[in-house]
């Protein structure tokens, strides 16, 4: 297996913040990740872009839980569909997701979010509270 690690990995709105907040109950966001496969020597892996994404989850931050794949109006959410490459940030692969809040007025009005990836020997890393990177955005609601 070639792809086993991470070297780098980022998240940030594509405001270029860490946190952003939600306006309106339709809204929804860019989020870029940025991040390095490796190999098990450290070395840079070449992993194309797609299967990044394909291998890419957005999680809570604190309990590692995935959010749901589609944009659903109950619960926090992201949509891989659409999702514009990036390529490279001198030379580290870039991708966009797109993040929607809750809209019902009962989930909870701020998430802060992770990311797990699952690299091609298997290996889940995770960027989490307890994960191997401490990377994370934050989304919150205020409906004005």
């Amino acid at each position: 297996m070639d792809w086993t690690a991470i070297s780098e990995l980022s998240m940030k709105f594509e405001t270029g913040e860490q946190e952003y907040t939600f306006t309106g109950p339709r809204h929804s966001i860019g989020l870029i990740i940025s991040l390095q496969p490796a190999r098990d020597d450290g070395e840079s892996a070449v992993v194309p872009v797609d299967t990044l994404i394909k291998n890419s989850t957005l999680i809570d931050y604190i309990d590692r839980s995935p959010l749901p794949e589609s944009s659903q109006d109950y619960k926090w959410s992201y949509t891989k569909k659409d999702v514009r490459s990036y390529g490279t940030d001198g030379g580290t692969p870039q991708f966009k997701f797109r993040l929607y809040p809750p809209i019902d007025g009962r989930t909870p009005t701020a998430k802060t979010l992770g990311i797990r990836v699952r690299t091609e020997s298997g290996k889940d890393i995770f960027s989490s509270q307890d994960g191997a990177f401490f990377k994370w955005v934050r989304g919150t609601i205020r409906w004005d």
